[in-house]
């Protein structure tokens, strides 16, 4: 029944879907580093951002496709796309990586929507583009800020919820002479003490509380062709570590965070130079005692130049280098990373355009390689229609992790890149007629990957990384959109749906799913608005996951699906807004697991309050 509702859920978004949150992006021109015109063939997407989301989570699942595996309700949450791994998803800021070194992977609970003025996605083995951990997909986190057009304001934000929540935020924009500045703050707090039943007998959650902050200031100075910036991030993240089902356990973790950024832009008639340098700090400390510091200094510089009329190139440099201490390596340690990449994009004929991107990382004595060649065929265009045939072939890496390399006892220092190759075509339509347009996309894809990184025990008892699975994985992604009105209604509808088969290659389990990648996953998003009146209605089914790679059923995670309702008035005064909302989420009062025992809440309620100038 649920596998029947999935299928039904994204098959009647191809007749009523779309919401603004995802939008396909249209070509652009040399205006700073577009890195857009070189994803042709491939499926960029662009979430906007609301101010009334906190979770990032939550923002990214809207788009669908993409599983987030979440350790309890605002604790550990990492990201899943295609199948894949969360160290195999490249997150970028301003170009920089962000992923923590030591384990390769970010975690998204500790970025508040509230501090982002920009996501764009790209599912898919981007190495060629985006560098080392791009073989699932990558998640770029404002890639390109421009404050010269914003306007002076200031927005108030204050919620309150269900099991101790709330959170209070603020925004400011503003300009001093020929500097433009915007800052951000915020704090978020849960007691997570919600009630659940383990073994038919009713238990209160216990030691999972979190309180969160975090401040974000950016400053833009513009002359002529030249824009500066420096933006800096801060935050702190204090968790309860929650326990499993039954338990009572009592585990802290504290995390600091600083990452900096200061960026050069230079533009010219027929080209634009972009270089960004970055800094950032990661200090985690478990229970008072385990303490890992790590410091990354970084370096983009982009080249993006026109080829007579017709071609558009792209050519740069990265660099990254990682110091880290810890009671856990041997000594103090540094770590070197660079790359060499170029991007061409040309027209064939007037509705065919090709693009090639290739990128040779440099990583101690290994020196690994990445093209990929993409295509897009406009199939009809006029001024109501338009069909693309998109396609793409591409590879991405993953360069060991400093835990794989150094960890001791275990780390081995000899391991080799996870590699993979990827193949995708899809079809995307765009139409409207009247006061209703809408759009469909249907993507196929196919990934083969070797070297996977796998910790196994030796003969003496210590765990240690090997490369040694391989894994195919392959699947089918939907996506559809519309936006209408019914007399003085305006309705926008979303409707998503994956399919997705990861497969091991390797040993007995040979030919299983890997552990928590879903087989399928649906979402339908509606949003209807009357005056100042507005209702929105999020759903989302994700399929059952296995935990153990022989796919035992015993120890699944059965299929749940969530349904979140809110209704939201604003009140004009002048030149302020004021709006109050209502929001229920997981209105069904399922009772569910993201992961094997660890309990999430029931049905819960917040009320927020967003004041605007």
């Amino acid at each position: 029944m649920r596998y029947l509702f999935t299928v039904v859920l994204g098959f009647i978004s191809l007749f009523v879907s779309a919401q603004e949150d995802t939008v396909y992006l249209s070509e652009v021109a040399v205006d700073g580093d577009p890195i857009h015109a070189f994803v042709v063939g491939g499926t960029l997407q662009k979430v906007d951002l609301s101010e009334h989301e906190v979770n990032l989570s939550d923002a990214l699942s809207r788009s669908g496709g993409i599983y987030f595996k979440s350790y309890g309700n605002l604790q550990l949450s990492t990201i899943s796309m295609r199948g894949t791994s969360a160290s195999q998803t490249n997150v970028l800021w301003h170009g920089i990586p962000v992923n923590y070194p030591t384990l390769g992977q970010l975690d998204f609970s500790q970025w508040s929507v509230w501090l982002l003025s920009s996501i764009e996605l790209q599912p898919g083995s981007g190495g060629a583009l985006f560098g080392s951990g791009s073989i699932g997909g990558t998640v770029l986190l404002d890639s390109d800020i421009d404050l010269k057009n914003q306007k002076p304001g200031f927005t108030l934000r204050g919620d309150v919820g269900s099991y101790g929540y709330s959170f209070l935020g603020a925004k400011a924009n503003y300009s001093i002479g020929k500097v433009a500045s915007q800052t951000r703050i915020y704090r978020t707090g849960i007691k997570n003490n919600f009630s659940y039943i383990y073994n038919g007998v009713e238990h209160k959650q216990e030691n999972a509380a979190v309180a969160d902050m975090g401040l974000r200031q950016t400053l833009q100075w513009e002359l002529k062709s030249h824009q500066l910036s420096l933006d800096g991030i801060f935050t702190t993240n204090d968790r309860e570590i929650q326990p499993v089902k039954g338990s009572s356990s009592e585990n802290q973790l504290e995390t600091g965070n600083i990452r900096v950024a200061l960026s050069h832009r230079y533009e010219h008639a027929t080209g634009s130079l972009n270089t960004s340098l970055g800094f950032i700090s990661n200090r985690t400390l478990y229970n008072k005692e385990q303490e890992t510091i790590v410091h990354q200094y970084s370096m983009v510089s982009t080249y993006v130049f026109d080829l007579g009329s017709r071609i558009l190139g792209r050519v740069g440099i990265n660099g990254n280098v990682f110091r880290a201490q810890s009671d856990s390596f041997n000594e103090n340690l540094t770590d070197v990373r660079t790359g060499l990449f170029a991007s061409f994009s040309a027209p064939i004929t007037h509705f065919w355009k090709v693009t090639i991107n290739a990128r040779q990382s440099i990583f101690r004595n290994q020196f690994p390689f990445n093209p990929s060649i993409n295509q897009q065929i406009n199939l009809f265009s006029d001024t109501k229609n338009r069909l693309k045939l998109t396609q793409s072939i591409s590879t991405g890496f993953r360069i060991p992790t400093l835990n794989d390399l150094y960890w001791n006892p275990g780390g081995n220092p000899d391991l080799e890149p996870e590699r993979s190759m990827n193949t995708e075509a899809g079809l995307r339509w765009e139409s409207g007629i009247d006061d209703m347009e809408w759009g469909v996309s249907l993507n196929v894809f196919k990934m083969w990957a070797k070297d996977y990184i796998l910790w196994r025990p030796g003969g003496d008892g210590i765990w240690s990384p090997e490369n040694i699975r391989e894994v195919h994985s392959g699947g089918v992604e939907y996506k559809g959109r519309i936006t209408f009105r019914t007399g003085s209604f305006t309705h926008k509808i979303a409707g998503s749906y994956s399919l997705t088969r990861s497969l091991n290659q390797t040993g007995t389990n040979s030919g299983n799913q890997l552990p928590y990648v879903p087989i399928h996953q649906g979402t339908l998003n509606i949003i209807s608005t009357l005056s100042d009146w507005s209702l929105d209605l999020n759903t989302s089914y994700t399929d059952r996951r296995y935990t153990t790679l022989d796919n035992a059923l015993v120890q699944s995670v059965d299929g749940f699906f969530l349904m979140n309702m809110g209704i939201e008035k604003q009140f004009t005064m002048e030149s302020w807004t004021l709006g109050l909302g209502v929001r229920a989420n997981n209105l069904l009062d399922n009772d569910y697991e993201n992961l094997i025992n660890l309990a999430m809440p029931g049905r819960n309620y917040q009320i927020n309050m967003l004041i605007k100038r």
